[in-house]
């Protein structure tokens, strides 16, 4: 399976459902924009799939125009997609930075959250912190 996606994906699985049964696969980046998976289809009558900008359907692909997809029909293992829209991007781990080499910084939708040894600001312009979670660990909220 090979897929071009926006610019400014991070990450992209592959929600793949057969035999009543859905499993999200990462897939391999080969540039900024295009992703690659081999996915094994033996003894599979039909497989239903849809991309992800993340690790669940919150980041599935959508229409050029917003509205939400229906499941692709994989007729050729050597398919050739291409992604309008994102639901949603995930952002994976980004570590160290500027307040501390010791911090993980970690943002999904949202919600930024800080773990670890460092500096740790009270506030960032346009978040406002939402307390502590447990030791060394803060989370914002941008409003």
């Amino acid at each position: 399976m090979n897929v071009t996606v926006p610019s400014g994906t991070h990450v992209v699985y592959v929600s793949v459902t057969s035999n009543n049964r859905t499993d999200f696969i990462q897939m391999d980046r080969l540039t900024e924009t295009t992703y690659t998976k081999t996915i094994i289809t033996s003894d599979v009558e039909e497989i239903e799939y849809k991309y992800c900008a993340g690790p669940d359907l919150r980041y599935e692909e959508l229409h050029s125009d917003g509205s939400q997809m229906s499941n692709r029909i994989l007729a050729d293992p050597v398919s050739n997609d291409i992604v309008a829209l994102w639901e949603k991007v995930y952002s994976p781990e980004i570590t160290g930075g500027a307040f501390g080499e010791n911090l993980t910084w970690t943002l999904l939708d949202d919600t930024l959250m800080i773990s670890g040894k460092g500096a740790i600001p009270d506030f960032f312009p346009g978040w406002c912190a939402m307390g502590i979670l447990q030791e060394f660990c803060y989370k914002w909220h941008y409003r």
